[in-house]
């Protein structure tokens, strides 16, 4: 089945995990999720979701570049 026919079936389980991921501060693996979820929003032509996700994922790359920054909104999730 292509994505384009039933995206949530790919983005629902992506969601969940990135929802996760960040209450566990595992930026790595959130980074991916989100990157995934970018691409997947990019191919459906969704490109406000697609910069949203994209910035999610930045915001974790620089999370994984800079893991003493306490300034990082990211590092204090709880």
């Amino acid at each position: 089945m292509p994505v384009f026919e039933n995206s949530e079936v790919v983005l629902d389980p992506l969601r969940q995990a990135t929802e996760e991921l960040e209450v566990l501060e595992y930026h790595e693996l959130a980074a991916e999720a989100f990157y995934l979820m970018a691409m997947v929003f990019d191919k459906l032509g969704q490109l406000e979701e697609r910069e949203e996700a994209a910035a999610s994922f930045m915001k974790h790359i620089k999370a994984l570049e800079n893991p003493q920054d306490e300034q990082d909104p990211l590092f204090n999730i709880h």
